[in-house]
């Protein structure tokens, strides 16, 4: 099997931007087949706080409700705690499989912008077995390198940045510039311009800038626009 080592470098920046505190990217859907190699990657991520759910999950276990096994033995009510009570990172295992209502559910979380993340594992082979596009298109990456993991591959370890993406200043020709290269991909969401431009904030805070560079821009069009084009 061949090797595509730009793929898995791009993989690596994507995983380490994901590891900014408060970037608000959203999350990454991750293509690849259970294996060494999946697990490589997602050790990346360990600096997260991350919890796993599986698409059948109830309303109830995601999003709190009565533990009526703990009320009946207690004889008080007790309740479940969300799944999003505090910022979080969740593990969506055999994300092509979610169903609609639940993709809609965990978009919705994503779009009130309280610092939880999505981490969609997509194991489909087939081109219709893909996370659904309601919850992939909220994710800034879309993770799938291809061919053999490089010897030596590790993705750049994660701190805290000099700087917070916040504090990151972008003008307004900055927004427009990654609208426009949108445009050019045949991209329409209004979503891809915003997310480029916070993992363009994120990758100027990891390199100590204070004001977004060409750079970062080209670095946020590679990593966000080529899957959705």
């Amino acid at each position: 099997m061949s090797t595509d080592p730009d793929s898995w470098d791009r993989a690596a920046l994507a995983l380490r931007l994901l590891c900014v505190p408060d970037a608000g990217l959203g999350g990454a859907v991750i293509r690849m087949r259970a294996g060494p190699a999946r697990d490589r990657v997602l050790a990346a991520l360990e600096p997260l706080k991350m919890r796993k759910i599986h698409p059948t999950i109830s309303d109830d276990q995601l999003f709190g409700g009565l533990d009526l096994a703990a009320t009946l033995d207690s004889g008080h009510l007790i309740d479940n705690k969300s799944f999003f009570s505090s910022p979080c990172t969740v593990i969506l295992t055999m994300a092509e499989r979610c169903e609609t209502d639940l993709a809609a559910k965990l978009a919705q979380q994503i779009d009130k912008d309280a610092g939880h993340m999505i981490i969609a594992l997509d194991e489909g082979v087939e081109a219709d077995e893909k996370t659904p596009s309601a919850l992939a298109e909220r994710l800034a990456f879309h993770i799938a390198p291809e061919g053999r993991m490089p010897d030596g591959w590790a993705p750049v370890p994660a701190g805290t940045p000099p700087l917070a993406p916040a504090k990151v200043t972008a003008t307004p020709q900055d927004l427009e510039t990654l609208t426009a290269l949108a445009a050019v991909f045949g991209i329409d969401s209004l979503r891809a311009p915003w997310l480029a431009l916070r993992v363009a904030r994120a990758h100027a805070a990891l390199h100590g800038r204070q004001a977004v560079s060409p750079d970062d821009l080209n670095v946020a069009t590679e990593l966000t626009y080529p899957h959705r084009a």
